[in-house]
């Protein structure tokens, strides 16, 4: 029954904790970088995930006692076995009817209540949002339905399989936002244009239609949602210095960007490239990278005249005693005088 059969196969017949799922008639290029990051947190629903998919997606996030989100599996995503279970059951105890129940991935990621972890593919940046307008109408019923059950039994034992504890980590705290397009690495950054879920109110009743819920979110953006598909999240790591990612707002001391590695990189030159005067400003930054326990090591840095373009800024990385790393993060030392836009990085030979 279409979507459905990928919900009964997973939960019948995997051996594993884990299901990947993927339409045949996509093709995934970021799958590495995707288990990558699924396997920081195997707990989540970890989308691979078109830009458009993306920017769609933060507006289509809901929270009161919810805290539930959409993602459109078809172009990949590792889903938790028990998940898919309960996901059944919640089925079987909807009444959704047999057409309905043809549009089961529609509804799935919603009634996990949680909110799903989508990694932006650059790979995809031309494709749009197929279907995104005529499901509306059931990506609503579905958050009408899960909001219509979570107040239905507000007991401190529910009997209807949806998760009430918000799971690790917090949005704030994933900073995971795009795949490299050469699917070596991952794009992280703690700086987010998008308004958090909480800042909007949500209310099946007073909402009539999808669209309400849009509109209420562009009602907080910080930037220009029609922008955004010049500036997005993968544009800074898309191997094309003509295209830049905006952080929208001016980066305040702490906020930062880097990248995680598939594997791990030996280097000690960082090369940054932008749209702004940066090559004199190695100070600006401070620069650090992680191993395998989870600390983050500190790097001296010191700017290599090797560039004729002022936008663009070599550093050389002392490390100390760290060869080789799995993740790098540059940090703004001070409060910036306007947005930064970030176009490339370079890490030796590995450039993004």
């Amino acid at each position: 029954m279409q979507s459905l059969a990928r919900f009964t196969t997973c939960a019948s017949s995997a051996t594993f904790a884990h299901c990947y799922f993927q339409d045949d008639r996509t093709i995934n290029r970021q799958l590495d970088t995707l288990y990558t990051n699924f396997l920081r947190y195997p707990s989540l629903i970890h989308v691979n995930g078109n830009p458009q998919h993306y920017l769609n997606a933060m507006r289509w996030r809901i929270n009161i006692y919810m805290h539930a989100g959409y993602a459109d599996l078809r172009y990949g995503a590792f889903v938790p076995r028990w998940k898919v279970q309960n996901f059944l059951t919640q089925l079987g105890k909807s009444g959704l009817s047999k057409e309905r129940l043809r549009l089961a991935d529609i509804y799935f990621t919603l009634w996990t209540n949680q909110y799903p972890w989508i990694v932006a593919d650059p790979s995809m940046a031309t494709e749009t949002d197929k279907g995104a307008e005529i499901e509306n109408f059931d990506r609503f019923d579905a958050m009408r339905r899960l909001q219509h059950v979570l107040e239905a039994d507000t007991s401190d034992t529910p009997k209807d399989y949806i998760e009430r504890l918000h799971e690790s980590p917090a949005l704030g705290n994933r900073d995971v936002k795009a795949a490299c397009f050469n699917g070596q690495c991952l794009f992280t950054t703690n700086i987010d244009p998008f308004p958090v879920p909480h800042h909007v109110h949500f209310n099946a009743s007073d909402m009539p239609s999808l669209h309400a819920l849009e509109n209420a979110y562009n009602s907080l953006d910080e930037m220009d949602v029609g922008l955004w598909t010049q500036y997005s999240f993968e544009k800074a790591v898309d191997q094309n210095k003509d295209t830049c990612w905006n952080t929208y707002r001016n980066p305040k001391a702490g906020d930062y960007f880097g990248l995680i590695i598939v594997g791990s990189i030996q280097a000690d030159q960082l090369s940054i490239f932008s749209r702004q005067p940066i090559s004199n400003q190695h100070d600006t930054w401070q620069v650090y990278v992680m191993q395998d326990d989870n600390e983050w090591i500190t790097c001296r840095t010191s700017i290599l005249d090797q560039s004729s373009k002022s936008h663009d800024a070599t550093l050389q990385l002392d490390c100390g005693d760290t060869t080789r790393f799995r993740a790098i993060r540059v940090v703004f030392a001070k409060d910036q005088s306007e947005p930064f836009k970030l176009c490339g990085l370079r890490l030796d030979s590995l450039a993004v």
